[in-house]
């Protein structure tokens, strides 16, 4: 699994920069590393539901209550990138707020995307994906090629989607969705 270095590297070598030693080289390629790896890694955490870093975790409950219209306050998890499920049922209302979920119930359980910063923890596609995402990103300040830029933010796309495919295919059982009364209605 690479590092975040080797992450960075991939990326400068896909707009054919000068490779880094540590993200604090003083370099134009280390400063923009520096500047924009954390930001987009984070950005492609939230952005889709990875398989790798799918968490579940039971909330703890807060005791300080919502003012109104919820009965109770349950802490989010200090590495939450995204919430991907919850266990409370479609007609009941839920709120995230900040860092918390507010709910009319004893007990939450999440299921979410995990926010992770250790990039040998990374799913290899991920990595690739990442590496894309910043090179799309960097590549017009370090060449001054906008007809560069195009083919590799095109070239990030096309990572993306196949990342994203391979892990859809890679989900596991898929949920059915069930008619219900409301589902039946007919106008």
């Amino acid at each position: 699994m690479p590092t975040e270095i080797e992450i960075c590297n991939s990326a400068i070598a896909k707009v054919r920069g000068k490779r880094i030693l540590t993200l604090n080289d003083d370099s134009v390629e280390g400063r923009l590393c520096t500047d924009l790896y954390s930001r987009l890694r984070d950005s492609l955490l939230r952005g889709h539901p990875w398989n790798f870093n799918k968490q579940r975790a039971s909330l703890a409950i807060l005791v300080d209550v919502p003012v109104w219209e919820y009965e109770n306050t349950f802490q989010l998890p200090s590495d939450l990138a995204r919430i991907l499920k919850t266990d409370i049922p479609y007609d009941q209302k839920w709120a995230r707020e900040g860092n918390t979920i507010l709910a009319n119930r004893d007990a939450v359980n999440i299921l979410y995307g995990k926010k992770i910063t250790d990039a040998s923890l990374f799913d290899d596609q991920f990595s690739e994906v990442l590496a894309w995402k910043l090179a799309s990103e960097i590549c017009y300040p370090i060449t001054q090629n906008a007809s560069r830029s195009e083919t590799v933010a095109n070239s990030y796309k096309e990572m993306l989607r196949e990342a994203r495919s391979m892990n859809a295919q890679e989900r596991g059982s898929i949920e059915q969705v069930t008619a219900n009364e409301w589902l039946d209605v007919r106008y």
